[in-house]
């Protein structure tokens, strides 16, 4: 980040020629000057932007790279100052204000040049530093990336405001347009939430989509009477036309609460995510998985309606060509177990293996995705047992569904072998024997739309809990690597 003077003769300063320089004067500066330089010497160039990404290295990276940087440096309070090397060539530098303030007080005025105190660039930085810092319940979302600790992995990656174009995508009908199931979810992964009220921010790693009615997802949010509370959104409240990120409650009579982002036709719901800004100090990890959410929550009108959603470029383009292919199926080429939702019901029905789970660029990796009963099995982390022995039946069963679907079976060797590897005689094993009574001969069991077979399936998942937990402890530190 050279720039040049206006000619040899000029930048030839040697150190006898500096003593015999005669000490400047206030006479001796231009007027409105922000440096303290000789008469006869070239003035570097004035405070701008452009000096910050020369001092930084950064004047070629991509837009967004470019605010990222301009943001720390006027959080940090950094100013330019400016050297002359041996060649003459002066160099933009970056110091703390006050530091930069000191140097002045020395009355170093050669080789170094450092803006005068009182002149309007440290005044500037300083105000806009000031100005910045009282923001930090309200900041941008450049200046919230700017400052996470985990800024180096947006390098590169650009993001987009949530359109009226955007919201119309996510409202699209499932039933006149299968593949936009697919589409919705492969365009919020990956997502970034920001709540501007309170700064709070989160990457969306992974979710869920759930369709809003029975007609298209067995598993949709049920509206029941009694139910104490759902997430049809307040159209007058909402910040979004018909999309409102929200928290609820997991239950009736749950403490902890879930993140879900609600359209008229779909929930997605947020099952792993990474707190963003650099005011999160706990409790708890900066990242979240599983079905709860403990470090963002949108419970209140007032922050429903101050959450902003940006979308990555990348998962935007992606999700336009899963929606042009009216033969879509998933959500991304690559593990179809993994993209397959945590569930506990109903595996007698198609709904339950549709593969509309979604992640982001950042996070594909399926180490760094949250377990559910269909991929634990994979797990080799301290999971064993019966843990294990169930994951894997599940994982065959996901395999024959999606492999040959109503045709898919389950076979008596398979169930025998889950039984074999038991260790105790609790639910697990009651619930495979009853299972195994169900066999006439060596013909498999019918998978789909088998009511006898859906019920110890059923009880199996719910007995999956404590080693899903324990899997995704492991996916937390994964996560820690990979965003650092």
């Amino acid at each position: 980040a050279a720039i040049e003077g206006d000619s040899e003769e000029e930048q030839d300063i040697s150190e006898e020629g500096t003593e015999e320089t005669p000490a400047t004067t206030e006479g001796d500066l231009e007027e409105g000057s922000a440096v303290m330089v000789p008469q006869d010497d070239p003035l570097p160039p004035q405070y701008d932007d452009d000096v910050v990404l020369q001092a930084c290295q950064q004047e070629h990276e991509e837009p967004i790279q470019k605010l990222l940087t301009l943001a720390r440096v006027r959080e940090l309070g950094l100013v330019p100052y400016w050297t002359r090397s041996p060649q003459g060539e002066i160099r933009a530098s970056l110091s703390h204000m006050d530091v930069v303030a000191s140097l002045h007080e020395t009355g170093i005025n050669s080789p170094v040049f450092v803006p005068d105190p009182s002149t309007s660039i440290l005044s500037r930085m300083r105000n806009s530093t000031s100005e910045l810092r009282s923001k930090a319940s309200d900041p941008s979302l450049e200046s919230v990336l700017a400052l996470s600790p985990i800024s180096r992995v947006f390098r590169g990656r650009e993001y987009v405001v949530l359109t009226q174009e955007f919201c119309n995508f996510l409202n699209e009908d499932w039933r006149m347009f299968p593949s936009y199931r697919f589409a919705c979810a492969r365009m919020l992964g990956g997502c970034i939430l920001h709540n501007t009220r309170n700064g709070a921010a989160i990457l969306v790693n992974t979710l869920e989509v759930y369709g809003g009615s029975r007609l298209i997802d067995i598993h949709r949010e049920s509206t029941r009477n009694g139910k104490s509370e759902n997430s049809v959104p307040n159209a007058s409240g909402s910040y979004y036309d018909r999309v409102l990120p929200t928290s609820m409650a997991l239950g009736a009579g749950f403490e902890q609460r879930k993140l879900i982002i609600r359209t008229d036709m779909f929930d997605a719901l947020v099952t792993c995510s990474t707190r963003l800004d650099a005011a999160f100090r706990g409790p708890g990890s900066r990242h979240s998985v599983g079905p709860t959410n403990h470090n963002f929550t949108l419970s209140s009108d007032g922050d429903r309606n101050s959450a902003r959603i940006y979308l990555d470029k990348e998962c935007v383009q992606a999700a336009h060509e899963i929606a042009k292919d009216i033969n879509a199926y998933r959500v991304v080429v690559g593990s179809a177990n993994h993209q397959l939702r945590q569930l506990r019901t109903a595996f007698d029905d198609p709904f339950t293996y549709c593969l509309c789970r979604g992640w982001g660029p950042l996070t594909s990796s399926n180490v760094c995705q949250p377990y559910t009963i269909f991929t634990i099995g994979q797990n080799d982390l301290a999971i064993r047992g019966n843990g294990h022995a169930v994951g894997k039946l599940f994982d065959n069963i996901a395999f024959e569904v999606l492999k040959r679907g109503e045709h898919a079976t389950l076979s008596r060797e398979t169930v025998q072998s889950a039984r074999d590897s038991c260790n105790d005689g609790g639910d697990v094993t009651k619930a495979l024997n009853a299972i195994l009574t169900q066999y006439q001969d060596d013909t498999g069991l019918p998978i789909l739309s088998n009511k006898s077979l859906n019920t110890p399936l059923e009880t199996l998942a719910n007995c999956m809990s404590p080693y899903l937990s324990k899997g995704n402890s492991s996916v937390t530190h994964f996560l820690t690597d990979v965003l650092k």
